[in-house]
Order: C-alpha cells, then sequence, then structure tokens
C-alpha cells in the first residue's frame, strides 16, 4: 500500500510538472506569434 502511494505521489508531481511546462511553452509559442504578427 505504502509503495502505491508513493507512486501517485510521484505521477501528480511529473503531471503537475509537464502541465506547468505546456503552459510555459504554449505562452512563449503566443508571444512570438504576436511580435511576429
Amino acid at each position: 500500500k505504502r509503495r502505491k502511494k508513493k507512486r501517485l505521489l510521484t505521477s501528480g508531481c511529473l503531471l503537475r510538472v509537464y502541465g506547468v511546462g505546456f503552459s510555459l511553452g504554449f505562452f512563449i509559442c503566443i508571444q512570438i506569434i504576436c511580435g511576429v504578427w
């Protein structure tokens, strides 16, 4: 049970990091597009 909980926590952290990275990349892309236009 303990191992399963730890795995869930690590996957949650990875998802959070991935989500932040995705939103950051999306924001940068919008900034570049706005700069080009």
